[in-house]
């Protein structure tokens, strides 16, 4: 009963934001209530923050009952009367794994679709982004490992790079889980 909470609080903490951070309605607000570009792209970063927040409940809550499991089963599995207790621990288990993974693909693609103030000010730009990608979002777009790779060339090469590579760079992105072909393809991609 307490994993159902959860869950119905996470989903709950969790919609709101996420229409928030949809381009298209940021579009229309700017039109609608008159926040200023600025006030958008916060909005972004704090949507962005609340999933980060998010998923370190989902991994924490994994592994606080990974580990009862694992010190428990033994004795949850002697008696029968146990084993609609273990059985709903193994599916919250298996739950939190799947919303581990949701959260992390919505964090990639908020950064993958990350709006600059410029982005905001002419809305027929919109979703037609003219800054080039930076380090560091590249880096958080790859480490969660959760965007197909081809999404992500995509994108490079619709809005590029703002940074040469070297052996560091190279290095970093190959640990987050760029492939060769995508290295290849961010070092084609440097616009100043």
């Amino acid at each position: 009963m307490k994993w159902l909470g959860l869950i119905i609080l996470a989903a709950a903490y969790f919609c709101p934001v996420h229409t928030s951070a949809n381009p298209q309605s940021a579009s229309k607000r700017t039109d609608d209530d008159g926040r200023s570009p600025l006030a958008l792209i916060a909005a972004r970063a704090e949507y962005i923050y609340r999933l980060e927040k998010l998923l370190e409940l989902q991994e924490s809550d994994l592994q606080t009952n990974e580990d009862y499991l694992k010190e428990n089963r033994t004795l949850l599995e002697q008696d029968k009367r146990f084993d609609p207790f273990l059985r709903a621990i193994e599916v919250c288990i298996q739950s939190t794994k799947e919303l581990i993974k949701c959260t992390r693909e919505l964090l990639a693609r908020a950064e993958l679709l990350s709006l600059t103030e410029d982005d905001y000010r002419d809305s027929r730009t919109i979703n037609r982004h003219k800054e080039p990608y930076n380090f560091i979002t590249l880096l958080r777009v790859l480490k969660p490992n959760a965007l197909p790779e081809a999404e992500i060339r995509a994108a490079i090469e619709k809005r590029g790079v703002d940074f040469e590579t070297n052996a560091f760079v190279e290095g970093e992105l190959s640990n987050a889980g760029a492939s060769k072909e995508l290295l290849n393809l961010i070092r084609s991609s440097y616009r100043r």
